[in-house]
Formats: C-alpha cells, structure tokens, sequence
C-alpha cells in the first residue's frame, strides 16, 4: 500500500509537470512558428515531439476514458505540401492542444463529469495523432527546403 500512495503520488506530480510543460512548449512553439517567415523545422520537431511524449504519458498517467469515436475528420489526413498547410496542421495542434489543458475537469476535482473526461481524452488523443503526422510533415519539408538552399 505504501508503494502504490508514492507511486501514485510521482504519477500525479509528474501529470502536473507534463500539463505545465505541454503548455509552455507549445506556447513557445507557436510563437516561433509565426516569428519569421522562415519555418526552422528541427526546432518546430523537436518540440512536437516533446509534446508528443508528454501528451502520451498524461494518457496513460491520467486515467481518461476511451475517446468516443467520433464522424469528424480524423487527422490522419493531414496534408501538408507547404509552409501555410504547416503552420495550419500547428493550428490544429494548438487548438486541441488548448482545448485540453483549459477543460473543466481539471479545475474542479471534485466530481469527475464523464463528457468531460471523455472530451480531454479525445483531445489527448488528437494531440498525439497530430504531433506524430506533424513531426513526418517537419522532416518532409525539412529535406525539401534544404534541397532549395543548396
């Protein structure tokens, strides 16, 4: 019993930090994303996959319920020929990413609202989809871009 309050005790703090983090990497990545006209791929992809890991070990740390499925688009569909898809696929990210760290359910710990749950899982889930497609798009682009300087 002592082993598993500590285990779960490390688990909730490292939630907190990777819920912390995920926020400032993505503010920062966003923010350089739009700095120049110029998309620095490696910086972008490394963020992403710091992202990534984080969102994936909230998953399994946070304990969400299975997202529904749900008919919307999934993101694995995700096109990106040029810098303006980029930085619209960053968008995507951004936007579930916010979606959710700003959910209810992380506010109030009180009761757990199962749509709540279910929608901060979804969003998760997308997270991870979109970092990985995103981080492939990174290196794509990256190679291509290189190939026009050279």
């Amino acid at each position: 019993k002592k082993e598993d309050d500590s285990a779960r005790r490390a688990a909730l703090k490292q939630s907190k930090e990777d819920f912390k983090n995920i926020q400032g990497i993505n503010n920062k990545m966003m923010a350089n994303a739009w700095a120049k006209e110029e998309l620095d791929y490696n910086s972008i992809s490394d963020s992403i996959s710091q992202i990534r890991s984080k969102a994936i070990r909230l998953k399994s740390n946070l304990s969400l319920p299975e997202p529904e499925k749900e008919s919307e688009e999934k993101p694995l569909g995700l096109s990106v020929a040029n810098v303006k898809d980029f930085r619209a696929a960053l968008l995507r990210l951004d936007k579930s990413i916010m979606s959710f760290v700003t959910n209810p359910i992380f506010k109030e710990s009180t009761v757990v609202e199962v749509p709540l749950a279910t929608r901060a899982s979804h969003d998760l889930e997308m997270v991870i989809e979109l970092s990985e497609n995103l981080q492939k798009a990174a290196k794509s682009l990256n190679k291509h871009s290189s190939k026009d300087t050279h």
